[in-house]
């Protein structure tokens, strides 16, 4: 299994080094992870800082786009993975066996598309501003989407859901 994990980013020099610390720190035996850095043209030191972590991300681009949801949309495009999912620039993982728990639970199951965990909105000095967490589940169809930091899925089931992708 592999798992692609994109992160967008836009002058985000303050908090991007420890999003990549995060996932650096990621237990990655039994998947292979595929990390994109895609940057909306950044006229800080984001990209100086990204190349100092090539040993973790696989894909990196920076160039003009119209939002995060063009970056995003463009990390998809570039994705190669069976799963795929997101962390933002200014977002960490709580622990570092998140990506392997993650996969252990897709693999568990082939019927599984979807894996969701809570959320901790945390302020500049780590405290918990805010929390988002999974509750009942609601119907993708009809818009609801849980916090994208939070949010996995495979491949197949982000086609389903109308994503245009290259293959």
């Amino acid at each position: 299994m592999k798992i692609s994990l994109i992160t967008v980013s836009y002058n985000s020099e303050e908090t991007i080094r420890d999003t990549f610390e995060s996932v650096r720190s990621q237990e990655t035996e039994g998947f292979e992870l595929e990390y994109i850095h895609v940057d909306g043209l950044s006229s800080d030191t984001t990209m100086r800082i990204s190349e100092e972590f090539t040993d973790i991300v696989s894909v990196s681009v920076s160039e003009k786009d119209t939002g995060i949801y063009n970056a995003m949309n463009k990390g998809i495009s570039l994705a190669t993975g069976d799963v795929i999912g997101f962390l933002n620039s200014d977002d960490t993982y709580s622990s570092n066996d998140i990506l392997h728990n993650v996969s252990k639970l897709l693999l568990k199951d082939e019927e599984i598309e979807v894996v969701y965990g809570d959320i901790n909105y945390v302020d500049s000095r780590g405290r918990i501003k805010r929390k988002w967490r999974t509750g009942q589940q609601q119907s993708f169809r009809r818009g609801w989407h849980p916090a994208h930091p939070g949010f996995m899925q495979k491949k197949n089931f982000l086609r389903s859901m109308g994503a245009l992708m290259k293959t």
